[in-house]
């Protein structure tokens, strides 16, 4: 059983920095074919109008994958729609967007937009709509509202990936500095992982590991007793877990895979098989692994080989570990399939024909084909032979071979454009053509633009709208200065009462013991009581170094204010935020079972506080155009050409710590911005001397601080400026 699960997108070579992003687009690559400019003359002999050759927006109609929406006249006339329309409008939503759901648009937007955990990347999540809309059934509905509503987004950096999804606790992470850049890096890996997002969840929690315990492959729940002890291993789908979410994302987005060129161009040629409808069933489903098996044991595979199948293609997908004995290839499985399923004329369909030649082109493992009649010639020539009749004009160069991509069940070939450093928004990234593969022959062709999406919610320029939404955002806190102690074990009761007796003077939730809300995860042990008072002394002492009321403004906007949980053995050391009927609380685990744990509860609480400050400050700010904070900003406090390092912990980045230790008061302020801010305001409070950097560091975020909480029944200095003022 999987107590951690994360889907990477492919490792990539060498160290990754937000300037190779930006060039070099998604990143995520499994053996990404060299980049390689067009040198064939133009040829003016081009099949095709001038209206097949004009600039495409994001979201244009002809190409989307299933334009399932309902007529504009239609629409006016239920209240419903006509909501969802006004809705989609003020977010920078199109109609062509809503696939005629408006219903299922207008929950779903509001899910996205009062989600703070989205940050920047609230308007990717918006733009994802036509995926969810064309796969999300009512059954399943709202679990998956749930899971959006937990779902969180951060740009950091990573260690060998463009960007990674954490099925567990519902998190993306995008290779960055912190800044949402509008290019084709974020673009793509943004709906990358989230096509991951809503693979995981659309059709119910995802459980896709298949156990295999020698003459059957079962589901976990489908294991008898006895089969325990024969189990020879699981598996599970990665390269259609990681292929479908790439080829996904290219037929609702981007138009153009970039990334595990084999499992995508795979998963094409089975939905040339199988047909569109089928594919959609087999990604989406919660069971992939165990429907792919399916399709291969009805070609006549054993289980043995099904193993090797899947051993195999794992490992093209990750390169991970040794390649296994006796691998097979992408091409040998497909063939098999199309001749199970449609007969053995194969090699006279020409759109298949093509995919098993991506495949050949894009694999580069010394392993021989079972199909050795199979004889492909070079795909970049044949590529250079049909750019040469399309004017291309001033647009970039191509930078791929051809592939096939099917929209609407239909083939086209589709080929990535070059894209420089210096990268304009408004030049097309993907050549789009609609090609009679029987026929050799061009039919029509268009540039595709991304729409890139714009900031939600976005600033705003009139100061008596900013100042209304401004006062709108404060939320009533008074309950917190209310509670009733928790009445449960005798043992615990004294504690129960002086938790809350402090939570009610500082305006924070103070739980522990058999009090922990049932999302708070962490062990079985009630704990001591002894324990719980020492942890206690220690956040008494913190919270009386903040002004009067501090707490009760973290009761702002969708946050519903701090809470500190106290327990024994758990899962998280560093501030959450979960998603509650009320609205997103700030949670702060506190860790009591030990001496050594509880030694270290100031500086935790401190970080978790100004943790939580930072969140504030980011949801007061993001309704400004011109914000006086911002991750944009803050960077240039830092070393110039400086990365924060991500969560890695190795050599290098220590000698980087030690060349730049001026600038972070810890190495752990080196991970990513907002947790540089909460370890220099903790060092800063526990009376740290810091070197001139971070004291305008200190300085700079202290301004924000006053400008974005009501500092107006503060000290003339708080702790924090009080000891800034001493440095």
């Amino acid at each position: 059983m999987h107590i951690f699960k994360r889907t990477c997108s492919a490792l990539m070579a060498g160290a990754l920095t937000v300037s190779m992003l930006a060039a070099s687009g998604c990143g995520k690559q499994e053996n990404k074919i060299n980049s390689k400019g067009n040198d064939a003359g133009i040829s003016d002999d081009i099949s095709g109008s001038d209206e097949d050759k004009v600039l495409s927006s994001g979201n244009d109609k002809s190409t989307d994958p299933s334009d399932n929406g309902s007529s504009p006249s239609s629409a006016l006339q239920d209240p419903i729609a006509q909501q969802a329309l006004e809705v989609a409008s003020d977010l920078g939503v199109d109609e062509e967007e809503l696939h005629g759901k408006y219903e299922l648009f207008l929950k779903y937007s509001d899910c996205v937009v009062n989600n703070p955990k989205l940050g920047e990347y609230r308007a990717y999540a918006l733009h994802l709509f036509p995926l969810v809309a064309d796969h999300l059934t009512a059954e399943n509905e709202a679990f998956f509202m749930e899971k959006l509503k937990a779902l969180q987004m951060e740009s950091m950096m990573l260690e060998s990936a463009a960007g990674e999804f954490y099925q567990l606790n519902d998190k993306i992470r995008i290779v960055g500095d912190g800044i949402c850049y509008a290019n084709e890096g974020t673009y793509t890996v943004a709906f990358h992982e989230l096509t991951h997002f809503v693979d995981a969840f659309v059709d119910g929690e995802k459980k896709d590991d298949v156990y295999y315990v020698g003459e059957h492959f079962a589901s976990e729940e489908e294991l008898a007793e006895e089969d325990w002890n024969l189990l020879h291993g699981t598996y599970e789908a990665s390269f259609i877990t990681e292929g479908g979410a790439e080829l996904y994302m290219a037929k609702y987005f981007s138009k153009n895979p970039q990334s595990y060129y084999c499992a995508v161009s795979f998963l094409t040629g089975l939905e040339w098989i199988y047909g569109s409808e089928a594919l959609d069933n087999l990604f989406f489903s919660s069971d992939s692994s165990m429907k792919f098996i399916g399709m291969l044991e009805d070609a006549g595979y054993t289980c043995e080989q099904i193993c090797n199948v899947f051993d195999s293609f794992n490992y093209y997908t990750y390169y991970r570990g040794e390649m296994p004995e006796g691998a097979v290839r992408f091409e040998d499985v497909l063939i098999d399939l199309y001749e199970h399923v449609k007969g053995p004329d194969w090699k006279d369909d020409m759109v298949f024909f093509q995919i098993l030649w991506q495949i050949n082109q894009a694999f580069w493992q010394d392993i021989g084909l079972c199909h050795t009649q199979l004889d492909f010639p070079d795909l970049w020539t044949y590529t250079d032979s049909v750019l040469s009749l399309i004017d291309q004009g001033a647009n970039p160069p191509t930078q791929t071979i051809l592939q096939v991509l099917i929209l609407d069940d239909k083939p086209y070939y589709v080929v990535g454009l070059t894209l420089s450093d210096e990268y304009d928004s408004d030049l097309p990234t993907t050549l789009l053509i609609d090609y009679d593969f029987d026929e050799a022959k061009i039919l029509g062709y268009e540039y595709y633009v991304h729409d890139f999406p714009d900031t939600v919610p976005q600033g705003i320029s009139s100061s008596e709208e900013l100042d209304e939404k401004l006062a709108s955002l404060p939320r009533d806190h008074s309950a917190a200065h209310c509670q009733t102690a928790y009445s449960g074990s005798s043992d615990l009761q004294s504690v129960y009462d002086r938790a809350a007796e402090i939570g009610n003077k500082y305006g924070v939730f103070i739980y522990l013991g058999e009090s922990l809300p049932s999302y708070v995860e962490h062990g079985n042990d009630i704990g001591q009581s002894d324990h719980y008072e020492m942890a206690l002394d220690q956040i008494e002492d913190v919270l009386s170094q903040f002004p009067d009321g501090y707490f009760d403004q973290f009761a702002y906007g969708a946050y519903t204010g701090l809470e500190l949980d106290l327990g024994y053995w758990m899962l998280w050391n560093e501030l959450e935020v979960y998603a509650t009927d009320a609205g997103y609380v700030m949670t702060c685990p506190i860790e009591c079972k030990n001496e050594n744990e509880l030694s270290k509860v100031s500086s935790l609480l401190l970080d978790a506080i100004f943790s939580a400050t930072d969140l504030k400050l980011k949801y007061y700010f993001e309704n400004f155009e011109d914000p006086a904070f911002s991750e944009a900003i803050w960077i240039t406090y830092n070393p110039d050409h400086f990365t924060y390092v991500g969560f890695s912990d190795t050599d290098w980045e220590r000698e980087i710590y030690e060349e730049n230790k001026a600038y972070f008061t810890t190495f752990t302020a080196m991970r990513y911005a907002p947790k540089d801010r909460s370890q220099l305001m903790t060092s800063l409070m526990e009376n740290q001397e810091l070197a001139d950097p971070c004291i305008r560091k200190a300085e700079y975020y202290s301004r924000c601080i006053r400008e974005a909480f009501d500092d107006s029944t503060w000290p003339e200095k708080t702790t924090w400026e009080d000891a800034l003022a001493k440095q």
